[in-house]
């Protein structure tokens, strides 16, 4: 019986044994857990002042923005490498509404926006929009690749500007102009110029789409900083592939087709309304120009009567 007596009291004192290492064991592994979040908080805590004292020194790109958020979560296993929203709210939360500014984070903000709108995640939306999010941006980077996400970002308020319809207008040429025409209406100004004075008539490819531009109101005799008209611009272009064709006697087929375009588009704005006697800034009409030329059916075009 005492035999059995000490083989049960040494079964309980290794029990205890194991039972206590084990607990030591997980606390060990709590505290190793926790020191390395307070190791990596600290790290954390070091790389954002570090970069904070760079942001006077500097004008910080979109690259450079998205390079430090990549540097700050490689080694969190907190956040996914694959979402650029956490990774945004991560850098809002960090930085004031003010330091986001300095450091130039917009153009990376509407990146992640345009992200979030792809995803329709209204959630993401909500939160960047509150943090400074530009939705007009975001709209001016979406009308090329992702044209179906207009509707969605003109109801949530963004405001078409002038480089938002050329950007649309240089990808969809001709394309149903049902997405070109909620652009603008959406314009507070439809005869609003960028910095060099052009309206979007002046961006038009061909008759199609000039007709959906003067039907929405743009003014066809506008001028641009240098005195152009639409139609000068035009037909300096017709005429210069016309002296072309004269010297080569041939013309590519891209050059032909050109070609082609604009004559159907100065007949076209003729047509409309366009005055040929406007002179830009160096005192030269579309009619000057066509005389000087000696294109006797062009004179004839812009002078509104047929060549006999």
């Amino acid at each position: 019986m005492k035999a059995i007596y000490t083989k049960l009291s040494l079964y309980l004192l290794f029990s205890c044994t194991v039972l206590v290492a084990a607990e030591s064991l997980i606390i060990s592994e709590e505290n190793r857990r926790e020191d390395f979040r307070k190791l990596f908080d600290e790290s954390i805590a070091m790389k954002i002042a570090t970069f904070k004292k760079r942001i006077n020194a500097a004008n910080l790109t979109e690259k450079l923005i998205e390079k430090f958020v990549e540097d700050l979560f490689k080694t969190d296993k907190r956040f996914s490498w694959r979402d650029p929203g956490k990774k945004m709210l991560f850098l809002i939360e960090k930085f004031s509404p003010k330091m986001l500014e300095s450091l130039n984070v917009r153009g990376f903000m509407s990146v992640i926006l345009l992200w979030a709108y792809e995803k329709n995640d209204r959630n993401l939306i909500k939160k960047l929009r509150e943090s400074g999010g530009d939705l007009s941006d975001v709209l001016n980077r979406a009308v090329q690749p992702r044209p179906e996400l207009i509707p969605m970002l003109l109801k949530d308020g963004a405001l078409p500007k002038v480089q938002t319809i050329m950007n649309y207008i240089a990808d969809h040429r001709r394309d149903d102009a049902g997405y070109l025409l909620r652009l603008l209406k959406g314009m507070r100004n439809i005869n609003e110029r960028d910095e060099y004075g052009n309206t979007v008539l002046f961006w038009a490819p061909n008759k199609e789409i000039a007709a959906i531009l003067l039907d929405a109101g743009v003014s066809i005799n506008a001028k641009d900083s240098g005195g152009y008209t639409k139609l000068i611009r035009s037909f300096e272009y017709l005429v210069s592939l016309r002296m072309s064709l004269e010297k080569t006697g041939k013309l590519s087929k891209v050059s032909e087709d050109l070609m082609k375009l604009n004559h159907e588009l100065v007949t076209y704005l003729i047509q409309k309304g366009a005055d040929p006697t406007i002179k830009n800034n160096k005192g030269e009409s579309a009619l000057s120009i066509a005389q000087k030329a000696g294109f006797t059916d062009l004179i004839a075009l812009l002078e509104g009567k047929k060549e006999k």
